[in-house]
């Protein structure tokens, strides 16, 4: 939910700095008879992202052989160590893992910096889709909620079903609110809890897609668990302010709006949070 820039390393960049650590003479030929055809991956790739067609990317079938090849004499077993020990384990392709890993400014994109990533999520994952193991636009710096509770390793197979692409996606995924929330009110401090609602003029796919987002990150969850924990200091300042006589619109302006008109963009979840408790009467 985040909008992260396009990582400045190429695939042919990245491909090229995993290959430079490479000491196997036979894994080096395979490489190099492969490296048009993997930066062509690597175009159709990122023109299927930005029109939200990355479902139609074939997976690798491997049922009969264990190791497949995949990309001219490479094998998915070639690809996914260029990964595993080339990319996270050896310069200078450990040096394009970190600048993708910094990009992210320690705020995970799938849960607009609910958690600080903590390793590179594969968007289509690399045991599906070991073609585009080292690719830099199929890397997402992730934190371990939504690496492992959310998105987990499983990957779309319909339109409807893709969560939403941190560098690739349509602006308005990131632009436009889809995010809501309410507050509930009681004796202590309340609840804030949260939904997905997009647009009534985004087509259907777009709308299912949010939906799917919020989903599979468990957001309304996890969402609601960090609104709780501000919800224990502000709620009470909040009550102090209206005895001293301050008025809603006061409290808004003094504590809401500053929140509410940040930099954040339109479905943080905080910023949703200040929204839903500035349609309150506090009186």
């Amino acid at each position: 939910m985040n909008r992260l820039q396009l990582p400045m390393d190429t695939m042919e960049l990245s491909f090229g700095a995993c290959s430079m650590s490479v000491n196997d003479d036979s894994l080096n030929a395979r490489m190099d008879s492969a490296w048009k055809e993997i930066l062509w991956h690597a175009d159709e790739y990122q023109d299927n992202a930005k029109e939200g067609e990355l479902y139609k990317s074939v997976p690798i079938h491997d049922s009969v052989l264990d190791d497949p090849i995949v990309v001219g004499r490479l094998s998915k077993g070639d690809l996914v160590r260029l990964y595993a020990y080339h990319m996270v384990q050896r310069e200078p392709g450990r040096n394009v893992y970190d600048r993708i890993m910094v990009s992210a400014d320690g705020r995970c994109p799938y849960c607009s910096g609910l958690g600080s990533p903590r390793n590179l999520d594969h968007y289509l994952p690399k045991s599906s889709f070991p073609q585009y193991s080292v690719l830099p636009s199929n890397l997402i710096p992730c934190c371990r909620d939504c690496n492992m509770d959310g998105k987990g390793p499983g990957f779309a197979k319909s339109a409807e079903k893709q969560v939403i692409h941190p560098y690739l996606d349509k602006p308005h995924f990131f632009e436009e609110q889809w995010l809501f929330a309410e507050y509930h009110p009681d004796e202590n401090v309340g609840v804030i809890s949260y939904f997905a609602r997009p647009p009534s003029c985004w087509n259907e796919v777009d709308k299912e897609r949010v939906r799917t987002h919020f989903s599979d990150f468990l957001l309304a969850r996890r969402f609601s668990d960090a609104a709780a924990v501000r919800l224990v200091f502000l709620i009470p300042q909040v009550r102090t302010l209206i005895a001293h006589g301050l008025s809603d619109g006061d409290i808004n302006e003094c504590i809401f709006q500053p929140v509410t008109h940040s930099p954040n963009n339109a479905n943080h979840w905080e910023r949703v949070m200040y929204l839903a408790l500035m349609k309150c009467s506090w009186r």
